[in-house]
């Protein structure tokens, strides 16, 4: 019983923690930040000065840059 005890209060010291921020994002954690469609993030990687890098056949976004990469073009270009 003790070790069940223990071992639940390790998980939940485990959630608590806060989780470390990423660096790189897939198309579908992307949209869950920004909290957008995956049309709107797809247009977003249309422009050659987008911030991500290719990882085989995988898309990553670099989502720190994002903030300032939107400051360079208008809503307007992502349909909202």
């Amino acid at each position: 019983m003790k070790e069940i005890i223990r071992l639940l209060s390790s998980i939940l010291d485990a959630l608590q923690k806060p989780k470390k921020k990423k660096i790189f994002l897939t198309v579908g954690e992307a949209v869950q930040e920004m909290g957008t469609s995956r049309e709107v993030i797809y247009k977003m990687m249309t422009y050659p000065d987008f911030p991500m890098n290719y990882v085989n056949s995988k898309r990553l976004v670099r989502i720190q840059e994002v903030p300032e990469w939107l400051q360079k073009h208008n809503r307007e270009d992502f349909g909202k």
